[in-house]
């Protein structure tokens, strides 16, 4: 469901409140939502996830903080709307101490400021 016709801020404003509702679904739902709100994507390259991610920190302050799912389907979903591709959504969790995290990923690399592969299980990819 490509929305290009509104404004940037307009659609970066969609996809976050989007990112709040998402958040709450379960594991199986999230993946299948997001499969539906992305028809024929491909994958981000370039930088595009990049741009997005900081698109959606300049519109949030409260995604700048511990909300880090939402911030990543919230990423997810502008990448699709602006470039009609999409990062890899991980989401993992370690146990000493418990800590679950979300991030996005471009080419294989983490656009975060913390070595997540090698901090979490992974338990989920989209």
């Amino acid at each position: 469901m490509r929305i290009s016709k509104l404004s940037k801020p307009v659609m970066v404003a969609w996809v976050v409140r989007k990112a709040w509702k998402l958040a709450e679904s379960t594991p199986a739902d999230l993946e299948r939502q997001l499969s539906e709100l992305t028809p024929g994507a491909r994958n981000a390259k370039d930088g595009e996830c990049a741009v997005c991610r900081q698109a959606v920190l300049r519109y949030s302050a409260k995604m700048r903080g511990k909300y880090c799912l939402q911030r990543s389907i919230a990423t997810y979903l502008l990448c699709y709307s602006w470039y009609g591709s999409v990062p890899k959504l991980v989401i993992g969790a370690r146990l000493d101490p418990f800590q679950a995290h979300a991030w996005v990923e471009e080419d294989g690399n983490a656009l975060d400021t913390i070595p997540v592969r090698d901090t979490f299980t992974i338990l989920q990819e989209i």
